[in-house]
C-alpha cells in the first residue's frame, strides 16, 4: 500500500472512531459520517484503477517487424487484392507484397506476442498458397507488358471461360480476400498494441527487396 492509500486508510479510521464516539456522547453529526465516506469512496477509486492491468509494451522487433509488413500491404495493394477479379489480366507488380510475404520463414519473421504471430502466420500462409497458386495457374500476356492472366488467350477473346478456369479464378479470388480479412485483424490488433507507430503515417511506397520469382 502507498503512503497515499496508508494515510486514506488512517483518515477513514479516525472517522469512524468520531462517529462511534459522537454516537455514544448522544451528539450525533453528518461531518464524521460524510467524512468515512468520503474516503471509503476515494479508497475504492484507488483500487479499481491499481486492478487494471495496463496494456504490455510491444517488443521492439515486434514494432519494427509489424511496420514492415504494414509498409508492404500498403493500402493500393489491399484494394487491388480485395475488389480485383483474377478472370482479367493483372500488372504482376501488385503482387510484390504477396511474393515477398511468401518466403518469411525464421525467427526473424516471428513475433514476441502471440497474438500478432498467430495472425501474421496466416497471412504469411495465404500468401504462399495465393502466390504458388498463381504460378500454376497464370501465365503472361503479349500486352501490356507485364500483366499476368488466369484465362487462357482464346478464353479471353471470347469473354467465356471454362469450367475449370472458372474454379481457378473463384479459388484465387477467395485466397485473395482471405489475406485482407487477416490483414484488418492484424491492423487492428497492432494499432493496440503499439499506437505510438501510428503518430506519424510514412507515405513512401515499400519496395520489395526479395530476389524475383518467376511465374
Amino acid at each position: 500500500m502507498n503512503v497515499a492509500k496508508l494515510i486514506s486508510a488512517l483518515s477513514c479510521m479516525v472517522a469512524s472512531g468520531w462517529v462511534g464516539y459522537s454516537y455514544h456522547a448522544g451528539d450525533v453529526t453528518f461531518e464524521p459520517l460524510l467524512a468515512v465516506l468520503a474516503a471509503l469512496a476515494w479508497l475504492f477509486t484507488e483500487h479499481k484503477e491499481g486492478s487494471q492491468k495496463p496494456v504490455p509494451a510491444l517488443h521492439p522487433h515486434d514494432v519494427a517487424l509489424g511496420l514492415r509488413l504494414k509498409g508492404l500491404f500498403n493500402e493500393s495493394t489491399k484494394v487491388f487484392l480485395r475488389e480485383h477479379s483474377f478472370g482479367q489480366a493483372y500488372p504482376h507488380s501488385k503482387l510484390h507484397a504477396v511474393r515477398d510475404v511468401s518466403y518469411w520463414e525464421g525467427s526473424e519473421y516471428e513475433f514476441e506476442n502471440s497474438e500478432l504471430d498467430n495472425i501474421s502466420s496466416e497471412i504469411v500462409r495465404l500468401s504462399d498458397e495465393l502466390y504458388g497458386k498463381l504460378a500454376a495457374y497464370a501465365g503472361p500476356i503479349n500486352r501490356p507488358e507485364g500483366y499476368f492472366a488466369v484465362p487462357l488467350d482464346h478464353e479471353r477473346a471470347q469473354d467465356r471461360f471454362g469450367e475449370e478456369t472458372s474454379a481457378r479464378i473463384a479459388e484465387v479470388n477467395e485466397l485473395a480476400r482471405r489475406i485482407v480479412q487477416q490483414l484488418e485483424l492484424f491492423e487492428k490488433a497492432f494499432r493496440k498494441l503499439s499506437p505510438e507507430s501510428y503518430s506519424v503515417q510514412p507515405r513512401t511506397a515499400s519496395v520489395s527487396a526479395e530476389g524475383p520469382r518467376i511465374l
